[in-house]
């Protein structure tokens, strides 16, 4: 409820030290955030590394995509003969149009047009702070699932979701998130998740000092999204 308070002393800290433009990744309240600076703020999203780092092969400028998770979407016999299974799931009806632009670009990467869904969980909290719900809107039953989101933190929604996706008859191929905090026992509820891609915005110390992960976590760099926004900011 204090969101708007904290995000204001920060913004006043960066002004401070004389910064006089911001470039962030995936704020989680964007519009506050803007609001609170009175400098420039520049907001790249996650969702073209995250496809690539999904897919592999080679990009669509032509080059090899170094970094990606284990049999990629690029080799998946379903995305070769132009169909998909694919859905992509938000943890909440606010997110909605951010997996669609997510979606948008998966499809562009695979030239699946109008082929994979967008569908959203149904997610209440109380007043405790207590995620609640256990309803999809929309078809996951027999798909697979690509859940997304813009954080993890515990892992409560993630948890639910996944329950929820194997309870509707569908599979979670895969949990993205561009930054991964993992605190609590979130490492314990994100057990049975097969594969995690994050973003390196903040390194997932937290749960690389649990056993289990190795094959399971990926973490996609960003670095490279940065510079070319740095540069063309400059130039």
């Amino acid at each position: 409820s204090r969101a708007g308070i904290y995000t204001k002393y920060t913004a006043r800290l960066i002004k401070s030290s004389g910064a006089d433009r911001l470039i962030t990744m995936d704020v989680h309240n964007l519009s506050a955030f803007q609001s609170a600076n009175d400098v420039l703020v520049d907001n790249l999203e996650a969702k073209k590394p995250l496809v690539e780092f999904l897919c592999g092969g080679v990009d669509r400028d032509g080059l090899k995509v170094e970094h990606h998770i284990d049999e990629p979407l690029c080799e998946d016999a379903l995305v070769k003969n132009g169909e998909s299974d694919l859905v992509i799931l938000s943890p909440d009806s606010g997110g909605t149009d951010r997996a669609k632009r997510f979606r948008n670009e998966l499809e562009k990467r695979l030239q699946l047009k109008n082929k994979v869904d967008v569908v959203h969980f149904d997610k209440s909290r109380s007043n405790s702070g207590e995620v609640n719900g256990n309803k999809i809107v929309g078809d996951v039953k027999g798909r697979r699932v690509i859940i997304y989101d813009d954080l993890i933190a515990t892992a409560s929604t993630i948890n639910l979701c996944q329950q929820a996706v194997e309870n509707y008859g569908g599979s979670v191929f895969a949990v993205c998130a561009t930054h991964g905090q993992f605190t609590s026992n979130a490492n314990e509820k994100l057990a049975n998740i097969k594969r995690l891609v994050v973003t390196d915005t903040m390194p997932p110390f937290r749960l690389t000092k649990n056993p289990g992960w190795e094959g399971r976590l990926f973490v996609c760099p960003v670095a490279q999204m940065f510079a070319n926004a740095i540069r063309i900011t400059h130039y």
